[in-house]
């Protein structure tokens, strides 16, 4: 298995902020993934995970279809 990169981390990380994510939530996020890929840091993983978490349970958005590999993806690079 290859490691995934910290580039696809943020691609996953935009991609489900974008579906779940609303508001101020998503400005930040958004914000905080575009400069973490300007400038090479290391991606926030946990506290977008808990962020995304708490969005997905407020959400009434039917559940994402690439979902669980996404959040796999982002737990294997951060965590």
């Amino acid at each position: 298995m290859e490691w995934p990169t910290n580039e696809q981390c943020y691609a996953a990380m935009k991609e489900l902020a974008e579906y779940y994510m609303e508001g101020g939530q998503l400005e930040y996020w958004e914000m905080s993934i575009k400069q973490g890929e300007l400038e090479g840091h290391f991606p926030p993983g946990k506290g977008f995970l808990h962020d995304l978490d708490q969005a997905i349970r407020v959400s009434s958005k039917p559940a994402m279809k690439d979902k669980s590999e996404l959040y796999q993806l982002i737990c294997t690079v951060c965590i």
